[in-house]
């Protein structure tokens, strides 16, 4: 299996092989309790949600490569009120890019024009979404991507293979906010937007819902995916190989 393969794998939705982890014996895959927004592009209609957090100090990055445990149950152990799961990792349930958290290095920084993105807090409370990292000590850093948005620009994706697929997205405000946002179809709730539509339509949901999204990276998605907010409950069907757990 080649490298590449295996990014391209990731890339759209689906994580490790799903013969390679196990999967997870999940409740109904989404409860929407209140408003269901929708966004539209080339006639196809999508539903999304959000959840804002206003403190990057309030974010963790949580590993779940190792044994891997159902995202209700990681949320439960570490307390979080609202999560997301993070980037991709490979058949062998290794993190596909850079990822440190809890003082520890899982795995090395790539050079990937796909996995071009980083999400990072350090201890002083400084939280961003850029496309390199500085050399300075972190909470936790993950790389995922493609970066969607970037400096209020939307990024030209040119996907091969694009597929349909539920998508994940971490964004950060023009007044330093984070934003965890899912895009998905109501009626396929694993299907969703192609990879190279993402970036128009971030774009539009920041818009309608005056979010201001500066910065976007896209997370792993499809199976691999969750999505847990106030009002809406997104579970996976393949283990997530990390979370963005909010407190």
């Amino acid at each position: 299996m080649t490298w590449l393969w295996m990014m391209l794998l990731a890339l759209f939705g689906l994580g490790a092989k799903p013969d390679a982890l196990s999967p997870i014996a999940a409740p109904t895959p989404t409860i929407a309790v209140q408003h269901v927004p929708s966004v539209t592009i080339n006639n196809e209609q999508f539903t999304y949600s959000y959840f804002i957090v206003q403190l990057p100090s309030d974010i963790s990055l949580i590993p779940n490569f190792s044994r891997p445990k159902d995202v209700q149950t990681l949320m439960t152990e570490n307390t979080c009120t609202s999560a997301v799961n993070g980037g991709f990792y490979d058949t062998a349930g290794r993190p596909l890019g850079y990822f440190f958290s809890n003082t520890r290095t899982y795995s090395a920084k790539i050079v990937s024009s796909l996995v071009n993105g980083f999400f990072w807090a350090d201890d002083s409370g400084t939280a961003l979404i850029s496309t390199a990292l500085p050399d300075i000590p972190y909470r936790f850093a993950l790389q995922t991507g493609p970066m969607i948005l970037f400096n209020g620009q939307t990024m030209m994706l040119t996907i091969q293979n694009d597929e349909y697929a539920r998508r994940m997205v971490a964004g950060k405000t023009t007044d330093n906010q984070f934003v965890f946002l899912t895009v998905y179809s109501s009626d396929s709730v694993f299907s969703g937007p192609m990879l190279s539509q993402l970036p128009a339509l971030v774009a539009d949901i920041s818009t309608k819902e005056n979010l201001d999204i500066a910065d976007a990276v896209n997370l792993d998605g499809g199976s691999a995916s969750a999505f847990y907010s106030s009002d809406t409950r997104l579970s996976e069907l393949t283990p997530v190989g990390s979370i963005f757990c909010v407190k």
